[in-house]
Formats: structure tokens, sequence, C-alpha cells
């Protein structure tokens, strides 16, 4: 740094920085209970051995997995490709299946983001850039977007890691000049591959970026470090083959949650887009461009050169990345703000740039981060204040209302990779075999046969499925009457006791 006596105090504030950010993602990182999709990478980490073999793999839908298939089958089966559940099975083998264990790959993702913007903020020669990264620290570190991500048994968190440091790199190569910058090299094109393989909304993040380098390098006529780029598509062709099934399917709408028009998936694209970084760096963001764009029509910054050229970048990459994946989750019938969150730390690129084109001085603009700060203390605390636990506690709450004479029903017979984790916490490791499933209403005469003689009947449903087990307790007649229920966020716990002979006849 130009002034060695300050050095000292640089690294104290990035590593206060850095050491709350991390506190912030490893924070209760275990006390919340699994929730749906969660519940759902646990059965697919702990139920699905790793086995080789052309007899390990077979083509089946994510509705038709059983226990017994590999894990190459059941996650071939779902829509996103493996190496989160691939690098969980390896945690999972060594510090057990806790709720901790599970989300731990997530956790050490999201502080990984922050060690890197604290490297670059440390390493960067220019006070222009040391600002511009520290700005995206601080921000990062308090984004409760990346904090959950963070936190989730999901492979969102670590798809963002690679996806951030990827448009990093290519956002650097259009601030100091795109035609002319060194292509990616072997390390990097290890990154894009890696991105790739946690989530397909990274893969299309990926595909801009290396399409972009494509054209780079056909224009500035660099065949060999083409060829060294096409190895990224071709390390992803084994599990696209694998996976191709359920890509159609899902291309199809056959995993949708339900239909979207086109001005529905375009409200919604645009809706999830802004919610996703927070209100407060929008409004941040949107004064900091004012501030930068004015000192520079009225020449008071000859900083940053190329910054206009690289947020122009930024914002095409953004647009054309939102439309994509607007275009995608309309097909698929699927809509959610995490389905963005691959562009989220580009974003936040885009906001350090601004901050540090619109404040010439570290000291002047802690005055912004700090107010971020301040208004941040509300959300992450409703985020950790948020309830999450409904299977676990509609389960431990089953427990407490029977015993291993109990039998045990669930709504649907896909949802056991569900609920597996919590009966089998509390019921005992064969509570999965135990369990009798219900799928629609139609099977409620087979199911009340199949409970038998069994003295109470323990039922965990989805709420929507409540009909399903109704149907079931009414095809009993008078064998069983409803004694208690228990709904909790989206799960419903419900207990049947038998009554007694002369009652039921």
């Amino acid at each position: 740094m130009a002034r060695t006596e300050h050095r000292g105090a640089w690294l104290i504030t990035l590593a206060l920085l850095l050491a709350a950010g991390c506190v912030l993602r490893f924070h209760e990182l275990g006390h919340d209970g699994l929730w749906t999709d969660e519940l759902f990478t646990s059965s697919m980490v702990r139920q699905h051995p790793l086995k080789w073999g052309h007899s390990s793999f077979r083509r089946v839908s994510v509705f038709e997995v059983t226990p017994g298939d590999s894990f190459w089958t059941a996650k071939g089966g779902e829509q996103s490709p493996p190496l989160y559940e691939l690098l969980t099975k390896a945690v999972v083998t060594v510090l057990g299946s806790s709720e901790f264990s599970l989300r731990l790959v997530s956790a050490l993702a999201g502080c990984l983001w922050l060690i890197y913007l604290a490297r670059r903020a440390m390493k960067a020669r220019e006070p222009f850039m040391r600002r511009a990264y520290l700005c995206t620290l601080v921000i990062s570190a308090v984004s409760v977007a990346l904090i959950e991500y963070s936190q989730e048994c999901r492979a969102y968190g670590l798809g963002a890691l690679f996806t951030g440091i990827l448009a990093d790199r290519w956002l650097e190569r259009w601030r100091t000049g795109f035609a002319q910058a060194e292509l990616p090299g072997y390390g990097e094109l290890g990154l894009f591959i890696l991105g790739c393989h946690t989530h397909y909304n990274a893969t299309v993040f990926c595909a801009l970026l290396l399409g972009s380098y494509g054209v780079a390098a056909l224009h500035t006529k660099r065949y060999r470090a083409l060829a060294r780029l096409a190895l990224v598509p071709l390390a992803c062709v084994p599990w696209l083959v694998l996976n191709a099934h359920t890509i159609l399917l899902t291309s199809k709408g056959g995993v949708r949650w339900r239909e979207f028009g086109v001005q529905e998936a375009l409200r919604g694209a645009l809706q999830c887009v802004l919610e996703l970084p927070g209100t407060w760096v929008l409004l941040l963001g949107g004064a900091a461009l004012l501030l930068a764009a004015g000192r520079r029509l009225f020449g008071r910054s000859t900083e940053g050169a190329g910054v206009w050229r690289t947020l122009l970048a930024l914002l095409v990459l953004s647009t054309v990345y939102a439309s994509l994946i607007g275009f995608v989750t309309m097909r698929a019938g699927m809509l959610h703000p995490r389905y963005y969150l691959y562009l989220l730390p580009t974003v936040y690129l885009g906001t350090g740039l601004l901050l540090a084109a619109a404040f010439s001085r570290v000291s002047i603009v802690a005055i912004p981060l700090a107010l971020l700060v301040a208004s941040s203390v509300t959300d992450v605390r409703s985020y950790y204040a948020k309830e999450r636990n409904g299977y676990r506690e509609v389960t431990r709450w089953l427990r407490t209302h029977g015993d291993a004479s109990s039998a045990l029903l669930y709504t649907w017979a896909p949802n056991l990779s569900v609920y597996r984790y919590y009966l089998e916490t509390f019921f005992g490791p064969d509570a999965d075999e135990r369990a009798i499933p219900i799928s629609g209403v139609q099977e409620g005469p087979e199911v009340c046969e199949r409970l038998g003689d069994a003295p109470r009947v323990l039922v965990i449903a989805h709420y929507t499925h409540r009909p399903f087990a109704a149907a079931a307790l009414e095809a009993c007649g008078t064998r069983y009457q409803h004694t208690g229920e228990l709904e909790y966020r989206e799960v419903v716990g419900q207990v049947w006791t038998r009554r007694p002979p002369s009652v039921a006849q």
C-alpha cells in the first residue's frame, strides 16, 4: 500500500470483517431442523451408496427412486448435478449426519467467498480496487440471502462461490481490456467445471462467461486457448448423459409446481432479481451510481479506468442471465428467488465498483457501508428468528404419543425421502421400513387393512395431503378415533387411537 503505516489497520479491518461474516454463517448452523428440500438432499447423501459398474445405474424419474438404488440412479433422477451431495457424503462419513454436518459444505463455501474477497482486497495494487473489494466484502458479509444459503443443505451456496469467483475474473478482464486479456488457464477452467456441477442455473451462468471467452478467442485467433476452453463442456458430458432423461422431463414441466404464463414469469423474474440483493443494497447502489456518474461528468475522478465499460458488461450479463433463467423457470413451472442466486455475487461486485467510483477514500466510503450494516441488523435477526422446524417438531411430538407397537403412516410414497431423516432419528433405523404410505384418497381401504390391529396410528403429512389421511381414517370406520393433531408450518401430525372392541363393532 502507498502508506505502509496504515497496512496494519487495513489488515485488521479485513480480518474483523471476515471473522464477522464467518460467524454469521456458522451461527446456529445445526440449531434448526431440516426443511423439505434439505431433507431430500440428506436422503440422497445418506441412503444411496456410491456404487460403480453398469448395474449400478438405471434411468428412473425422481418419483421412482427406491431406497436400494445407487447414488447415481437416485441423483440421475433429480434435476441438479451431484457435486454438493458428493462433498457432503465425504463430510458425513467423517462427522456423522447431524444437521450441522449436512450443512457444513454450504457454510464453508460462504466463508470461502468472503476469504476470496478479503484476499483480493489485500493484494490489490490500486486504491480504487482495494475500496471496491472492501465494499463487496462488507455487502457480502451481511447479505441475508448469502447467509441463508450458506446455512442450507443444498447446492446454492456452493454454486454461488464458484460463480462469484468466475464473475470477478470476468469483470477484471473487462476493466483492463477484454479483447487483449489473457484467457482462462487450467485452474480457472477447473472452477468452471466445478461450478457447472453444482446446479444447472450455475451452469447457465458459466456458459455465458465461457461463451464470451470463446468469442474473444475466435476474434483474436487464439485457437489453442479456444481448444482449452472446450475442456469445460467435455467435462460436463458424462453427467449430462446420466441426467438427460430428467432434464427432458423437467423441461416439459414434469416436476412443475404450477403453470406460469409469460407475463407472470416476467414479473416473477423481475421480483426475484430485485428481492435477492436487498432493498438497502439497491438504494446504496443507485445513490453510488449517481455520485460516480457526477464525478465522472465533471472530471473529478480519474480512478478506476474501464469501470463504466465493466458495469455495462455486467448489466448485459445480468439481463441475459435473468432472461434465460426466467424462460427456464417458466417452462419448468418452478419460480423462486434462489434460482437467481448465482447472479448475486456479480451484483455485489458491481455495487462495490460503483461505491469505489463514488467515494475516493476508504474513510468516506466507510460511512455508507456503516449505514448498510446497521440497516441489515434487523433483517439478519429476522432470518435467525424464522421458524424452520416443522418436520423435526412434528416427528418429535408423534414420538411422545407412540411406541414400538404404533403404526406409522405417511402421505405420498415418494415423500419417504423427506420424512425418513426424522423418522429414523426418533423411531429408530427401521422406521422407514415400518412406515406405510398413502398416495391418494382411493388407497384408503387398502391402507386401513395394512394397519392391522395396531393400537395407535401416528400420521405425518404435508398439509396439502390432509385428504389422503382423512380417506384412510374414514375407510377404517369406527376402528380408530382421531385423538390428537399438531400442525407446524407445512407439516401435520395426527394420532389415531384404536377404539375398544365393543365400540368399534
